[in-house]
């Protein structure tokens, strides 16, 4: 693997989105805490946390491509 290899900078750079992603709705599932106090926020933690673990498995996905 060469790391200068425009590809690999790209996939990086994916990697490094990917991360800032899954810290931001983190972040917003702590403050609101897990529960939700409306059905509204209740909706909006389901969706966070859908949202994280969707980036958690792109991530993976990127991580193996760039092992191999």
């Amino acid at each position: 693997m060469v790391l200068g290899n425009p590809e690999n900078i790209h996939r990086r750079s994916n990697e490094q989105s990917l991360l800032k992603d899954i810290a931001y709705f983190e972040a917003r599932l702590e403050e609101m805490g897990y529960n939700g106090d409306c059905a509204y926020e209740r909706a909006i933690v389901k969706t966070f946390a859908r949202l994280v673990e969707e980036r958690r498995d792109s991530l993976a996905g990127l991580r193996a491509s760039i092992a191999a």
